[in-house]
């Protein structure tokens, strides 16, 4: 009886301590070339309610290489509720999809708009997690693209 009594004990305070524990955030991972960076999100809400898109965040930075492949990897919970990835070019948004993607993986060609008139420049990326009507922001993402040329040649 006393043993059970313990036992009982025992797994009631393993559920409440798990309970005192979140969730961590969601993270995405962006790579090009053989180079890759992966962060928690900024904002992450896990029911209902929207995040503020904070402007002055700090990216996390990709040293990118413009003759290769740009990818995003997303984990579950973001490919469930729906995410689409966006640049920032001089301060205006520019979706890289047509709609709000529902997988775990995507892939582009190094963006044009970054081989033109932003050469030398950094360019934001921006990762949103949104419902399929785009209206809420579930969860964001930013990172920052640099045009690394010593890394076309490797």
């Amino acid at each position: 009886m006393r043993t059970s009594i313990k036992a009982l004990a025992l797994a009631a305070a393993v559920l409440v301590s798990l309970t005192a524990c979140e969730k961590p955030k969601p993270e995405v991972t962006v790579f090009s070339g053989a180079r890759s960076v992966h962060a928690p999100a900024e904002c992450w809400m896990n029911g209902d309610g929207a995040c503020t898109v904070d402007a002055a965040s700090e990216p996390t930075v990709l040293q990118a290489t413009s003759s290769s492949t740009l990818g995003i990897s997303v984990d579950s919970d973001v490919a469930e509720v729906g995410w689409r990835p966006v640049l920032v070019v001089n301060g205006q948004e520019q979706p890289l999809t047509t709609g709000v993607l529902h997988r775990r993986y995507w892939r582009m060609a190094y963006p044009e708009v970054a081989l033109s008139g932003l050469e030398g420049q950094p360019l934001q990326l921006i990762i949103y997690s949104v419902t399929d009507d785009g209206q809420s922001v579930r969860g964001y993402w930013n990172f920052s693209l640099t045009n690394d040329a010593s890394l076309d040649n490797a």
